[in-house]
Parts: C-alpha cells; sequence; structure tokens
C-alpha cells in the first residue's frame, strides 16, 4: 500500500542532488555524534519515546546503541543496492529486506555500535561519491514510497538518518 508521502517524497528526491544528499548524510552523523556525547553513558539505556513520524511502535522503546544499528543495517543495505543498481546488477537478482524484521537491533547492542555506525556513513559517501547515473539506473521498490532508482535510493539514505534524528535527541537527553 502506498504511503500518502509517497508523492511528497519522489518530488522532494528528484529535486534532490546527489551532492546535497551525501552532505546531509555527513552533517547527520555530526548531529548523531553530538547526541551520543550528550548521552555518555546513558546511550545503552533503553527508554520509551513519544509517538513520531517514521518511528514505528516497536522501535520506540530502543537505547541508543540499538537505534545506531538499527541505522548501520539500513545504511548498509541501501550502499550495497546503490552500488548494484549503479553497476547495473538485475534488482530480481538482490535479496530483499523485510522491513519489519530485518532492520531491528540486538537487544545486546553496545558501544561498539558507535565506530560501526559511524563507518557505515563514512562507507556510504565514499563509495557513492565517484557513482556516476544513478537516475538513469532501473528502479526498484521502496517498502513505502514506490518506486526508487539508485539516485532516489542515496536521497533515502540521508532521510532515514533524518528521519531518526528527532528520537536519538529524545535518548541522548533522558527525556520520555
Amino acid at each position: 500500500m502506498a504511503s500518502p508521502l509517497q508523492f511528497p517524497i519522489q518530488m522532494l528526491f528528484r529535486m534532490t542532488s546527489k551532492q546535497k544528499a551525501l552532505q546531509q548524510a555527513s552533517d547527520y552523523l555530526g548531529m548523531y555524534q553530538t547526541f551520543l556525547a550528550q548521552a555518555g553513558g546513558k546511550a545503552g539505556q533503553s527508554r520509551n519515546v513519544p509517538k513520531m513520524l517514521g518511528v514505528d511502535e516497536d522501535m520506540r522503546d530502543w537505547s541508543l546503541y540499538q537505534l545506531l544499528e538499527h541505522n548501520t543495517i539500513v545504511n548498509n543495505a541501501i550502499t550495497q543496492l546503490i552500488c548494484d543498481l549503479a553497476a547495473g546488477v538485475d534488482p530480481s537478482e538482490m535479496n530483499r529486506i523485510d522491513p519489519k524484521n530485518d532492520v531491528m537491533p540486538s537487544a545486546d547492542a553496545g558501544p561498539e555500535q558507535v565506530e560501526i555506525f559511524k563507518a557505515s556513513v563514512e562507507d556510504h559517501i565514499a563509495r557513492v561519491t565517484p557513482l556516476s547515473d544513478l537516475r538513469k539506473t532501473i528502479k526498484v521498490p521502496h517498502p513505502l514510497f514506490g518506486m526508487f532508482n539508485a539516485h532516489m535510493w542515496t536521497c533515502m539514505f540521508s532521510f532515514h538518518l533524518k528521519v531518526h534524528l528527532k528520537q536519538a535527541e529524545l535518548l541522548a537527553k533522558g527525556d520520555s
């Protein structure tokens, strides 16, 4: 079922340059690092955050480390998908991710997630920067927002980081 946000999201991504999307990813990484510094020893504590757009019910009771693990899982999947599309890989050969199961963090996510998350964003930027013609690739479906080419997936990467920023901020501050 298509989201009512499908058209606005696709229009936003069409108007966003690859360079802007990659810069946003770098900027959001900096914001996450700020939140981690604010959280200190509280980063491993789970707490319930209020309902917010983009944060499903089963994602509201995570620790900051679990949120980073979730983002890393999504980051790595999107980065690989973009690289595969840019290389002309047939999407029917790609492994599909179940957004309700395959992106959930482990219960024991810990401080190791900080560097793993940082590396996933840096790897994305490094691997996607040299790619060209991302708007000309075949399209594959996003679970909510319709058919995306590699350019739109590049925009989705930073958009996904932004979706969870408020959650990260609340977890860092200890607000619930």
